[in-house]
């Protein structure tokens, strides 16, 4: 018999009740759920058993495979475009994460490994580059979160490296697993004809509905099974082996650096809010950006600023409401000059003048070259600003003083 009954999720007990359905629904093809605000759940019956056919392809349910989905999933619950299906993999086999902070564009070394069998170099990173280690929430060797934390102590060195520990899979997320990467397999090309020959076109039709709708309501499950395991949020019906406390979840390689537990409503919102306080932390003087750093702004405030270095008290009037909001922008917040409250001229600041000439006397002195500037800008405490917004506060500077650089 073949047919189906639709009904709305009632909408007082909706919660415990779709949490039921759904994970109903990822071992059975029959239940299917909308994914609307106020979801549909539909039962449809048919004679089609598809048992045998997910039989069939277990030699796709393999180490490789599982973590190359649980790349794909997480990959895209975090936002890391283009990296699920490895496009973003440089050779080294990290994906390169941009990561816009203060208005700055950053870059973010991200690994998905098991952390117990990686090198010393691997743990190390490159130079200059912060890394991220994402473990694998499941380990084919055996190997336990407790192996995972104690590679991480045997290093023994400082290094500019973030680990996120997730609680591993628990028996039934690695069936649910299995079972996602078989029914991939499976609706690739003929092969789901290849792999039921006794059944007959309806029936196999019937079956290719089955498997679409059991993979939809399996990739929905996996996702919800990853943000437990990261630790974003509960693991509410029991898909995890064991429970990691909030804060045990991320481990720093730099002694000085003490990650918080992940906050964030996704895992995208989670790994932003990491990458925000782990630049925090690198550049506690760097100043807050209203927009994005690009060069032609850079260039823009540079030109006001040798102008208002010609003027009459550095002084100058700004018509255009678009230079404006630029010098308001950027050369605030990098204390080059302000907008006076009329918002009509724009005033030079003597900061960085003072602030170069203090630190170079007290310092001893000695020639005032470009390069020794730019170790003065990260004095006292690191600034970490990108190179042409260093090459804009010098260049102001030497129009301010009426100098020339060589």
């Amino acid at each position: 018999n073949h047919g189906s009954v639709v009904s709305p999720i009632p909408g007082r007990e909706g919660g415990a009740v779709l949490s039921k359905l759904r994970s109903w629904a990822a071992q059975v093809g029959e239940i299917k759920l909308t994914e609307d605000t106020n979801p549909v759940v539909s039962l449809q019956i048919t004679g089609v058993d598809v048992e045998p056919i997910l039989a069939n392809a277990s030699h796709y349910d393999n180490d490789g495979n599982r973590r190359r989905k649980v790349r794909e999933i997480l990959f895209a619950a975090m936002g890391v475009g283009g990296a699920a299906d490895g496009g973003l993999l440089n050779a080294q086999g990290f994906v390169e994460v941009p990561h816009v902070w203060r208005g700055t564009r950053r870059q973010v070394d991200l690994w998905l490994e098991s952390v117990a069998e990686l090198s010393d170099d691997r743990l190390r990173g490159r130079a200059g580059t912060p890394t991220l280690l994402l473990c694998l929430p499941f380990d084919a060797s055996g190997r336990t979160l407790a192996d995972h934390r104690a590679r991480l102590q045997r290093f023994g060195e400082e290094a500019d490296t973030i680990a996120w520990l997730p609680a591993p899979f628990g028996d039934r997320a690695l069936r649910d697993l299995g079972i996602l990467l078989r029914i991939d397999y499976l609706l690739v090309g003929q092969r789901l004809e290849e792999n039921s020959p006794n059944l007959s076109a309806v029936d196999r039709q019937q079956a290719r509905a089955l498997l679409q709708n059991q993979q939809s309501q399996l990739q929905q499950r996996m996702r919800s099974v990853m943000e437990a395991a990261y630790g974003i949020r509960p693991d509410q019906d029991g898909a995890l082996a064991l429970q990691v406390a909030p804060e045990d979840h991320l481990v720093s390689l730099d002694g000085t650096f003490r990650p918080q537990p992940p906050v964030g409503a996704t895992l995208q919102e989670a790994l932003g809010a990491l990458l925000d306080r782990m630049f925090e932390h690198r550049y506690p003087a760097h100043p807050l950006f209203e927009q994005e750093v690009k060069t032609a702004a850079l260039k823009k405030v540079l030109e006001e600023v040798e102008r208002a270095a010609e003027e009459p008290q550095q002084r100058r009037f700004i018509e255009d409401r678009a230079i404006r909001q630029i010098l308001g922008g950027f050369a605030g917040p990098l204390k080059l000059g302000t907008m006076n409250q009329g918002l009509t001229h724009f005033i030079l600041d003597d900061h960085w003048a003072s602030h170069f000439a203090r630190l170079h006397a007290q310092q001893g002195g000695g020639p005032m070259t470009v390069r020794r500037l730019r170790e003065l800008i990260n004095q006292p405490r690191p600034m970490g600003l990108p190179r042409e917004v260093e090459n804009l506060l010098i260049l102001a500077c030497a129009a301010q003083a009426d100098r020339t650089l060589s």
